[in-house]
C-alpha cells in the first residue's frame, strides 16, 4: 500500500508540472507580446527551476515502481512504470532544452513543446447520461484523412449501481500547430455528451465556437441515435456521432 500510494503521488505531481508549464507558457506567450521582457525572464527561469526540481523526483518514483511491482510480480519480467519514468525523463530533457531555448531566444515560446501546441483545443465535456462512451478528438491532413489524436473514456458503469442522470464534467485540452487544422470531436461507444466552453487559444488570442448564424456556440450535444443497440457486435472504433470545425479562411472561427 505504502509503494501505491507513492507512486500515486509521482504520478498527481507529474500531472501538476504538466498543467503549469503549460499554464506559464501561454503567460509567458502573453507578455512576449505584450513586450514584458523582464517579466517574461523571471518567468522562464522560475520554469527551468520548476523542471530542475521535478527531475529530483525520479530516484524516489523508481524506488516506488520497483516496490509496488516486486509485491506481486517476478523481479525478471520487464516492470512497465520504469518504462513510464522513463520517457518522463526523456520527455523533461526535452521540455528543459525548450525553456533553455526560450532563455536565448523569447519569440521561440510562440513555438510548440512537450506540454502545449503552437495552438491547443480546449474544452468541457459534460457526462449526463451513464453510458458506455468515450470522446475521440480528430484532426485532418491535406489528403483529407482524419487522424485520431486524443481519445477520454468518459464512464462505465455497473447496471443495478447507475443513477439515471449524472453532472460530471470533464477538461479536453490537446495540440494543434496551425488554428486552421480541420478538428472534429467524435462520440464512440453508447450514449452521449455534451461539449461546452469549445475554444482555440494560443494563450495570446481565443477563438470561440460559433453557430451558422455567427452567434456564439455555448453547447453542442453528440448522441447516438440509433434505438438499438447490439452491444455484442459494436464497433467502437467507429465514430457514431462528430461535430467538426469547417476550414475557413485566416479568421479561423470555429463553425458547427
Amino acid at each position: 500500500m505504502n509503494a501505491s500510494l507513492r507512486w500515486r503521488h509521482y504520478l498527481a505531481d507529474r500531472d501538476r508540472l504538466i498543467r503549469e508549464m503549460a499554464s506559464q507558457t501561454f503567460r509567458g506567450r502573453r507578455l512576449l507580446h505584450r513586450h514584458r521582457y523582464t517579466e517574461l525572464a523571471s518567468l522562464v527561469q522560475g520554469s527551468l527551476q520548476e523542471v530542475s526540481a521535478f527531475a529530483k523526483t525520479f530516484p524516489h518514483a523508481r524506488r516506488a515502481a520497483n516496490d509496488m511491482w516486486l509485491e506481486t510480480r517476478r523481479k525478471t519480467q520487464s516492470n512497465p512504470n520504469l518504462a513510464i519514468i522513463a520517457a518522463d525523463r526523456s520527455r523533461l530533457s526535452l521540455l528543459t532544452k525548450w525553456w533553455q531555448a526560450v532563455v536565448r531566444k523569447p519569440e521561440l515560446i510562440k513555438n510548440s513543446s512537450d506540454v502545449v501546441g503552437a495552438w491547443n483545443v480546449q474544452a468541457l465535456v459534460h457526462i449526463t447520461h451513464p453510458n458506455l462512451q468515450s470522446i475521440m478528438n480528430q484532426t485532418q491532413n491535406d489528403q483529407g484523412i482524419w487522424r485520431d489524436v486524443h481519445k477520454r473514456y468518459l464512464i462505465e458503469f455497473r447496471t443495478y449501481a447507475a443513477r439515471r442522470k449524472t453532472n460530471i464534467r470533464h477538461s479536453i485540452n490537446f495540440p494543434l500547430s496551425s488554428a486552421t487544422t480541420p478538428v472534429r470531436f467524435a462520440l464512440r461507444g453508447f450514449g452521449q455528451f455534451t461539449l461546452s466552453d469549445v475554444h482555440l487559444t494560443d494563450g495570446v488570442q481565443e477563438l470561440r465556437a460559433l453557430s451558422p448564424n455567427g452567434r456564439l456556440r455555448r453547447r453542442v450535444v453528440l448522441a447516438q441515435t440509433n434505438h438499438l443497440i447490439d452491444i455484442m457486435n459494436s464497433n467502437r472504433s467507429q465514430n457514431m456521432a462528430e461535430w467538426q470545425r469547417r476550414r475557413q479562411a485566416a479568421s479561423a472561427q470555429f463553425f458547427v
